[in-house]
């Protein structure tokens, strides 16, 4: 991820490239965590965000894991060791202290409660309700139900 001006001063962007292929993928229309939030829960296949300088992942690389691990949680999971290695699976490549801190807020009550999933666009419910279940990734099945 990197920042770049529409208008130098006045408006900011972001770009974001596939290290290992060299090629962009998105841009951003601007460069806040709010934007960046949502687009990374919209690609679950993202493994590792490399920065320069974008404040906006440093922000952002938890959120993507509150909802999981609110639900976890709620579930009765509230070892935080365990928690890690299940979100390390995920893919979550940040440390054991940003977990840890985390959790000792859900366990104080004082976690603010993960934003709701965006609603998926109509065109990606149709792909998912016409497609045989069988051929749907596990996270778009989920999605589905």
């Amino acid at each position: 991820m990197d920042e770049f001006a529409f208008r130098r001063g006045v408006h900011y962007g972001a770009i974001l490239v596939d290290i290992e292929s060299r090629q962009p993928v998105d841009v951003l229309p601007d460069r806040t965590s709010e934007t960046l939030a949502p687009w990374l829960h919209d690609h679950p296949r993202v493994e590792v965000v490399c920065r320069d300088r974008a404040s906006a992942v440093k922000e952002t690389a938890p959120q993507a894991i509150k909802p999981y691990l609110q639900a976890e949680f709620a579930a009765g999971n509230t070892v935080a060791t365990e928690l890690y290695q299940q979100i390390r699976e995920r893919g979550f490549r940040g440390g054991y202290s940003t977990l840890s801190r985390y959790v000792g807020t859900l366990l104080d009550g004082t976690a603010v409660p993960a934003p709701a999933a965006p609603i998926p666009a109509p065109r990606k419910i149709t792909g998912w309700i016409m497609r045989p279940r069988e051929n749907l990734p596990p996270r778009e099945t989920h999605a589905l139900e």
